[in-house]
């Protein structure tokens, strides 16, 4: 017996043992019933999530901190936030000597809690999503505190030279 995928539209042959299928495939299925059920299910699959957070805490901490986890992070942070890879990271890291496109030093700020030393932060413009390069936490911090406006910029620059200001 044949049918259409209720997903792709696609035919499949169904089985004798099999009639209730409406999917050509486990990808469909997912595709097609997965949003659904976990809709319906919100409030269910949340205080199932926390009951084993709270049961398998100490394991949850332990797979977090490893260096394949931290790095798979690392990864998943780079594609979602700024559409580049872990490589293209690292070679503007090398092109840039490690070293901040402003200030050129090396980042010195360390995590409040780790108490490592943080790494280059990818700078990019907020209008077009266009990446400018790698920057210490200081510059990106001060380069958004003027909202990325050149004008704010230049007033700071006149501000803080009091050569400038004397004339």
């Amino acid at each position: 017996m044949q049918r259409n995928c209720k997903q792709c539209n696609k035919q499949f042959m169904v089985y004798r043992n099999r009639k209730n299928h409406l999917y050509c495939s486990q990808k469909c299925y997912k595709k097609a019933y997965l949003p659904q059920y976990r809709e319906e299910n919100r409030e269910h699959l949340r205080e199932y999530g926390r009951r084993y957070e709270k049961r398998n805490r100490e394991k949850i901490s332990k797979r977090q901190k490893s260096s394949a986890c931290k790095l798979q992070r690392k990864k998943w942070e780079l594609r979602v936030k700024y559409g580049i890879t872990l490589k293209q990271y690292n070679r503007m890291f090398k092109i840039q000597d490690g070293k901040c496109a402003i200030c050129g030093q090396p980042e010195k700020v360390k995590h409040r809690i780790t108490g490592r030393i943080l790494r280059l932060q990818v700078d990019h413009n907020h209008k077009n999503g266009k990446i400018r390069g790698l920057l210490c936490w200081k510059c990106n911090r001060g380069i958004g505190c003027f909202n990325d406006n050149i004008t704010f910029l230049q007033s700071a620059i006149y501000y803080l030279n009091p050569m400038e200001r004397m004339r």
